[in-house]
């Protein structure tokens, strides 16, 4: 499972945009779901959004992450 954790800023949409994105170059398919509410973003111990989350464990927060294959980061 694929969590976005968001607390509605255009970063967390971008997140979800890019997400899609890189998916879909990699042919790689899940379920993506969007996560709003602040108590259950705080178990995952994220201080700041947007944050990506895979298999439960938070891949990055308070950035977008660099798609595979560039340049940066």
């Amino acid at each position: 499972m694929i969590r976005i954790l968001d607390t509605g800023r255009v970063a967390c949409n971008n997140l979800q945009k890019l997400l899609i994105e890189i998916m879909a170059e990699l042919r790689v398919a899940g379920d993506v779901a969007q996560v709003h509410d602040p108590d259950e973003i705080t178990r995952f111990g994220v201080m700041h959004t947007p944050a990506l989350v895979i298999n439960g464990e938070v891949k990055c927060a308070d950035r977008l992450p660099s798609a595979p294959g560039s340049k940066s980061g």
